[in-house]
C-alpha cells in the first residue's frame, strides 16, 4: 500500500466553485475551517497523485492498476474507471505541452517527454 504525501491544498474547493458568483463571501467564510475527509476527496487525490507521476516520469496509467493507496484514512484502490479519467487528463496535458513546446499539434503521441 502506497501512502501519498501530504500537499496543501486550495483552501477553496472546486466542488464549491458554483457558488462563489453568488455568494463571494463564502471563500472567506469557509477559509480556515477543517474539512472533514470523504471518500471521494481521497479518490481525486489519489487521481490527481497517478496523473502527476505519469507526466514527471512519461509513465501511463495503466502502470498503476490494482495498486492500493493510503489517503485521508481510506484505502483506495485504484480501478480501470480511475485510470481511464487519468489518461484523458494526461493526454491533454501532453497535446497542450507538446504544442507549447514545438509549436505543432501533431505528433504529441510518439514520446512528448515528460513534463
Amino acid at each position: 500500500m502506497t501512502q501519498i504525501e501530504e500537499k496543501l491544498h486550495s483552501e477553496i474547493g472546486a466542488s464549491k466553485a458554483d457558488r462563489w458568483p453568488f455568494c463571494p463571501g463564502s471563500r472567506r467564510l469557509c477559509r480556515g475551517r477543517a474539512k472533514t475527509p470523504e471518500i471521494y476527496m481521497a479518490e481525486g487525490t489519489v487521481a490527481h497523485h497517478i496523473a502527476e507521476v505519469c507526466l514527471a516520469e512519461n509513465k501511463v496509467p495503466d502502470d498503476f492498476m490494482f495498486q492500493v493507496f493510503q489517503q485521508d484514512g481510506f484505502e483506495i484502490e485504484v480501478t480501470d474507471e480511475m485510470l481511464s479519467a487519468v489518461q484523458v487528463y494526461v493526454d491533454v496535458i501532453r497535446k497542450r505541452y507538446h504544442k507549447f513546446v514545438t509549436g505543432q499539434e501533431d505528433g504529441w503521441e510518439d514520446g512528448t517527454p515528460a513534463i
